[in-house]
């Protein structure tokens, strides 16, 4: 896989294009982060709100052995003075930024037990229309 883990700079970076993914912590009480992937040159390609849940199955606590991602927003960054252009539905974006997550779970260095890995996409056209 090109996608790794760049510790030092705190992105996740597609060695092959360039391209890089950003968080930081939007809402520490119900887990939502906030995402950014970057094109090669810094600008913003998409910008996410995703909740991260983690989950033990075993019913014994401990470490999570499920690694839970909902998309919850999503939306094209467009420059400072302008508003973003929300959006919904399928695009190679998201695609793009399932894959960053999925090797960001392990930025902290590898979990025992490996968490499983899912992905949600909880976005609907209803919630952005309020």
């Amino acid at each position: 896989m090109t996608i790794a883990n760049d510790v030092p700079n705190k992105r996740v970076i597609d060695n092959v294009t360039g391209q890089y993914m950003t968080w930081k912590t939007e809402n520490r009480e119900i887990g939502t982060m906030y995402f950014v992937l970057h094109g090669s040159d810094g600008a913003g390609l998409l910008g996410a709100i995703v909740r991260n849940i983690a989950i033990n199955e075993t019913g014994k606590g401990g470490a999570a052995t499920l690694v839970r991602f909902v998309l919850e927003k999503t939306w094209i960054p467009s420059g400072v003075e302008v508003r973003p252009a929300y959006f919904y539905g399928d695009h190679d974006l998201i695609d793009k930024l399932r894959q960053y997550l999925e090797v960001w779970k392990y930025f902290g260095g590898v979990k025992t037990p490996d968490p499983r890995f899912e992905f949600i996409d909880g976005r609907s056209i209803e919630e952005g229309s309020k």
